[in-house]
């Protein structure tokens, strides 16, 4: 009787964790055999191939190349470098442009553009065809 309690609490408590309610199936497998594991593709080995593979060739190219094709190599790399960072710096900007303009400024008016100093032609000298009668004035 103990023995069928037991049982009935052990399903019990299998069922909340929602597991399979028949635990003598369950006792037998270990966790790693629960989940199906995905078999490895040809692009997977192939990426891990060439992720691990070129770095080990250049680096003995390098080991093994003479000063001055180091230097070369050290070039090479640093205008490679160069370049990254040249595209990280532009992205950068575009998206700190698109940014501001789309996001932080939505719904806001354009801002109006005020002059010191500006040269605007005064009422006689348009009216009797030109001369020096121009004026400063700030605008604002």
């Amino acid at each position: 009787m103990a023995g069928e309690t037991f049982k009935a609490l052990r399903l019990c408590h299998l069922a909340l964790l929602g597991r399979c309610p028949h635990p003598q199936l369950q006792l037998y497998r270990s966790f790693s055999s629960q989940r199906p594991r995905k078999s490895r593709g040809l692009f997977w080995k192939m990426f891990l191939g060439v992720a691990v593979g070129v770095p080990t060739v250049v680096g003995v190219q390098y080991a093994l190349a003479e000063p001055r094709e180091r230097r070369k190599m050290k070039i090479l790399v640093n205008g490679v470098g160069r370049f990254c960072r040249s595209i990280h710096v532009g992205l950068y900007i575009s998206v700190d442009y698109w940014w501001t303009s789309n996001v932080m400024l939505r719904g806001m008016d354009k801002p109006i553009v005020c002059g010191r100093d500006v040269v605007v032609p005064s009422e006689g000298s348009r009216r009797h065809g030109g001369g020096s009668g121009a004026e400063r004035r700030d605008i604002c």
